[in-house]
């Protein structure tokens, strides 16, 4: 009886803490949607839901959500694929193994803006490295000003993002695939699989829950990234590459509407409810197949 009470008080600090940093804040981003007020005044008119209905009217935000949707798809895509492909990649065992192990991590370690800064500096289009090697190789005589472009400002952005963040997959599915038993694909040989087959049949199957839980981390990671994209492009061009949380941004703290801005933050939030909601009820239908 003393373990439980000593247990229960021992998470009173938590649960202090969960109220203040997350449940607080989110109440009050919900409370600011309903009312219409500007940043640093204390006057303020509850709205009801005309911040939400203003901002279905605001083209802007239809151009961020789409954004949104494309950067999101298009990262998390790319990072799966690059992710799973590394990971059985350095399963294997070859000569310096633990090496190529130790330079995947490199990416993740490197702090964001050091990565803006460098990819920038590389996809200039006077003096990018990239554009000097598309030259040589491609003899291109216009050089390609990829993050000045509208049309490949946003592709330059998931591969930016793709290398920063692809570790984060290898390591999740790496873990994983040591875990799966060797003597089921010994069994598998012995009963003529192929390589495909073994893949298909033994590494799929086991990846598939720990797969459905990085997309879910990831998912929610990129769809509220902000800071990669607003150190390079800041939405820009032409707001190619606004997505929502630079919507919030530029609502918030250049227009000053705390109200709009929040009202977009409680949409992301729905959102985000929504896919973690999809993406749970798939990896609880992936586990069942396995026990």
């Amino acid at each position: 009886m003393k373990d439980k009470v000593l247990g229960r008080l021992m998470l009173i600090p938590v649960i202090i803490m969960i109220l203040i940093f997350e449940v607080y804040p989110v109440y009050k981003v919900f409370e600011y949607s309903l009312f219409q007020q500007k940043m640093l005044s204390t006057e303020r008119t509850f709205v009801w839901f005309n911040n939400f209905m203003a901002i279905f009217r605001t083209p802007t935000f239809w151009n961020s959500f789409k954004n949104n949707i494309i950067w999101t798809i298009g990262v998390v895509g790319f990072q799966l694929i690059v992710g799973l492909l590394v990971a059985l990649l350095i399963n294997n065992k070859f000569p310096g193994r633990n090496i190529v192990r130790s330079l995947v991590l490199f990416s993740y370690i490197v702090p964001v803006v050091v990565t803006a800064i460098a990819f920038k500096f590389m996809l200039t289009g006077d003096y990018g490295i990239l554009n000097y090697f598309l030259r040589e190789i491609l003899h291109l005589n216009t050089p390609l000003a990829w993050f000045s472009n509208p049309s490949t400002a946003m592709f330059a952005l998931i591969v930016v993002e793709t290398w920063k963040h692809f570790p984060f997959m290898v390591i999740v599915f790496l873990a994983q695939l040591q875990s799966i038993d060797i003597q089921m694909y010994e069994a598998a040989k012995i009963d003529g699989a192929t390589r495909f087959h073994e893949f298909r049949h033994i590494t799929i199957p086991f990846l598939m829950p720990v797969i459905f839980m990085a997309l879910i981390f990831r998912t929610i990671f990129e769809f509220k990234n902000f800071d990669l994209i607003y150190l390079i492009t800041q939405g820009g061009p032409m707001n190619s590459t606004r997505i929502l949380p630079i919507e919030i941004y530029k609502l918030t703290f250049d227009e000053l509407s705390l109200g709009r801005g929040s009202a977009v933050a409680v949409i992301m939030f729905i959102m985000i409810m929504i896919i973690s909601i999809i993406y749970i009820r798939f990896y609880e239908k992936s586990q069942s197949r396995l026990s």
